[in-house]
């Protein structure tokens, strides 16, 4: 098995963006892409290490993003 890489729920690609930037130093920002049909925006994003790490932010109503964000518990998708 290979890890591909995290997955992290965001309440927009942009402040997720300026969250991991601080943390992790990632600069190489894959254009973002809009999922029409699961309701979710998404974004690669890779550090210095080669890291890959995904950004999952609501797209619409009724998507997967908002129920677990208003938990207020802090979650990696996957």
């Amino acid at each position: 098995m290979k890890f591909e890489h995290i997955g992290v729920f965001v309440s927009s690609l942009s402040s997720g963006r300026k969250h991991l930037e601080n943390i992790f130093q990632i600069s190489n920002w894959t254009n973002p892409v809009d999922d029409y049909l699961q309701k979710v925006s998404v974004q690669f994003g890779v550090d210095s290490l080669g890291i890959r790490y995904e950004l999952v932010a609501p797209f619409g109503n009724n998507n997967p993003v908002d129920p677990l964000l208003n938990q207020s518990k802090n979650i990696l998708n996957h």
